[in-house]
């Protein structure tokens, strides 16, 4: 998101969440972002609410979830990757 926005570029091919096209959209009015495709939506980045954000900081979050170490740490690569990318 970064990149585009500081891009001197105009018009860019976007080829991941569909809301991303939106929010460029709406920060970068003169630029104009096209998806790759309709149809690429994360269900499950849509699941989580407010509300459940609110009882999760409240500890009323539901079932704890345990993870291996090698789990987390292939994860936090791809968390660490995101923050670096913007």
């Amino acid at each position: 998101m970064d990149f585009a926005k500081k891009s001197g570029n105009r018009e860019f091919i976007i080829g991941t969440e569909i809301s991303i096209v939106e929010h460029l959209s709406y920060d970068c009015p003169e630029k104009r972002f096209y998806p790759l495709a309709q149809n690429l939506i994360c269900q499950n980045m849509k699941a989580t609410t407010l509300i459940d954000l609110y009882h999760t900081v409240l500890g009323e979050g539901g079932e704890e979830i345990t993870l291996d170490s090698d789990t987390i740490t292939k994860a936090r690569r791809c968390i660490d990757k995101m923050i670096e990318l913007g």
